[in-house]
């Protein structure tokens, strides 16, 4: 029987309330839930975010939709994080099954911003056609940044949106596939630029 809900929002208060603000450095969950509702990291792990000397934090329940707001706000709570994995088990990542994350490139710009001490963070992200943003290459992490070992899922739904995108896709093929995800990587490197492994895997649809 799958843990629920209200099971994992237990499990998280439970944690969060016999933890000292400063105790709780290291938190490691590994499980598998029923998905078909899946709860919102920035609720569900809500709690956690007090606990500002967090270092390693991964967690890997399913049932968690993974989301931008989650990451800013553990990127401003948790100053001293080392390594994030937020990975679900891969074999709930398709395109059939897309609500166990909405993080998208944009969303790992606060780690990249105030978690200078982070040296490992793997996780997966919803791609789209405006997810690679000029405007980003700017937020380079700083010098005294460590390298960050990145293993990221990318995972994108390359439906047309607009008729200028349609016809792009129908001269070039899966020739944009492949220099969209040559894009994906430049970024990452841009924003991340003394990581020392950078793993994208991905999956597309047309």
């Amino acid at each position: 029987m799958f843990p629920s809900a209200s099971d994992i929002d237990l499990l998280v208060n439970t944690l969060s309330s016999n933890c000292s603000l400063t105790s709780l450095s290291v938190l490691t969950i590994a499980d598998v839930v029923d998905s078909t509702a899946p709860v919102l990291a920035s609720r569900l792990l809500a709690p956690l975010l007090c606990h500002q000397d967090m270092e390693y934090f991964s967690w890997h329940w399913c049932g968690t939709e993974l989301d931008n707001a989650f990451l800013e706000k553990a990127a401003a709570a948790w100053p001293k994080l080392r390594t994030l994995n937020l990975q679900p088990q891969i074999e709930d990542w398709t395109l059939d099954n897309p609500n166990t994350s909405s993080v998208t490139l944009s969303g790992l710009i606060p780690l990249v911003e105030r978690c200078q001490q982070l040296d490992s963070l793997s996780i997966a992200v919803m791609g789209s056609y405006d997810d690679i943003l000029a405007k980003h290459r700017q937020h380079g992490r700083k010098v005294w940044g460590l390298p960050v070992e990145l293993n990221l899922f990318y995972i994108w739904d390359y439906s047309p949106q607009t008729d200028e995108q349609a016809e792009v896709l129908h001269i070039y093929g899966s020739a944009c596939l492949t220099e969209h995800l040559t894009k994906v990587e430049r970024f990452l490197k841009d924003i991340f630029p003394e990581s020392s492994t950078i793993k994208v895997q991905h999956s597309f649809r047309c």
